[in-house]
């Protein structure tokens, strides 16, 4: 269907649906196995007032939430963002296409990954524990006991303990903020738990208050093969600007156990930090223990940086805080530029009584 056609059958124009209707009869489908394809505001709202599938707005001039205000399903920068799969995407994945605050408690339960031993739940990386977030590590058998005042009554609970956070990786742009998908104009967005490959993605696309636009990617995995060994990575391409990128990569062994709401009255502190240190030059480990059942973990992680495909060395600021280690690096980074830190959780096992000890290190792939 092109304008010639719409003159001759004197269809009424976008926002009306009736050429894309008569372009569906054409092809023989029915609209709701269809697909609307549309950079315009007006195209947008056809396809959703033709009960079409799927509308996917292409954002070529910044207006991605008004696209989303007229209908579209999804919104992309590019069409090459657009992937069809052969397998209906229900089968193998749970995938969300926006961002939303309320829900976010519920998604990163769902999207918890675990190989058997230790799990970490969905929650962004770089994510503290609060109003909607809670970034929670759990290890088969590390528990621990603590007795709460509860109406003037001592209450002893066991709990599967929250060990330190692996997943303290955050960046900012310039001189902004830390990275926070609330405080950014976002203009696409999709979480997907890849149940095939077992592991966990997100694309974001979004415009800070200065102007600039990324993109932002993430990956993460829990290994099969090694039992204490996670990964994760970042990878931030700049599409319209060049500046400085301040990254912060630490294991945080500052958490309580505060997820679940019933419980926030009973004490929740159920680690004791040890030590601190910096490996090498690329790595950090912290040593805590459960203050009652008294087992250790001790978790290293080691991120690299890499600047389109290449290693970077960057000089790094330790970070030291009683139960929290980490490392500052800045990196330079050009227009359409694209750089990505790993992190890979090393092996280091000890056997504490009752239970083992756990160790990750992160791996930027």
């Amino acid at each position: 269907m092109d304008g010639t056609d719409i003159a001759r059958l004197e269809l009424t124009g976008k926002p009306a649906p009736d050429a894309f209707l008569e372009a569906a009869r054409r092809v023989g489908t029915e609209p709701l196995r269809a697909v609307v394809v549309e950079d315009a505001i007006a195209g947008v709202e056809a396809g959703r007032a033709g009960r079409f599938g799927c509308v996917i707005g292409v954002d070529r001039r910044g207006h991605a939430m008004a696209l989303r205000d007229a209908g579209a399903d999804v919104v992309v920068t590019d069409l090459a963002q657009v992937q069809v799969a052969v397998d209906p995407p229900s089968t193998w994945s749970l995938a969300y296409e926006s961002f939303d605050p309320a829900q976010e408690g519920i998604r990163e339960a769902l999207c918890t990954l675990g190989n058997g031993y230790f799990a970490t739940r969905g929650a962004a990386a770089g994510a503290v524990a609060d109003d909607i977030r809670y970034p929670g590590t759990y290890f088969a058998g590390g528990y621990n006991r603590l007795c709460s005042n509860i109406a003037n009554r001592v209450v002893e609970s066991e709990d599967l303990v929250n060990c330190p956070n692996w997943l303290a990786l955050e960046f900012r742009v310039a001189e902004q903020d830390w990275f926070d998908a609330r405080t950014v104009k976002l203009l696409s967005y999709r979480q997907e738990l890849d149940l095939r490959r077992g592991m966990l993605l997100r694309s974001i696309s979004f415009e800070d208050a200065e102007g600039r636009r990324s993109t932002l990617k993430e990956r993460r995995l829990m290994s099969m093969s090694g039992m204490h060994l996670g990964a994760l990575e970042l990878a931030l391409t700049a599409d319209n600007w060049s500046a400085s990128v301040t990254v912060r990569t630490a294991i945080d062994g500052r958490v309580v156990n505060a997820g679940a709401k019933l419980y926030r009255m009973f004490n929740n502190k159920h680690l004791e930090p040890l030590e601190g240190n910096v490996i090498g030059e690329d790595s950090v480990c912290l040593l805590v223990r459960t203050c009652q059942s008294n087992v250790h973990v001790a978790q290293a992680a080691r991120t690299r940086v890499f600047l389109d495909g290449q290693l970077l060395a960057v000089p790094r600021r330790v970070i030291e805080e009683p139960g929290y280690i980490g490392q500052e690096l800045k990196i330079d980074v050009k227009q359409a530029g694209h750089w990505c830190w790993r992190s890979w959780p090393l092996s280091i096992l000890r056997a504490i009584k009752p239970f083992q000890s756990a160790c990750w290190r992160h791996a930027r792939l």
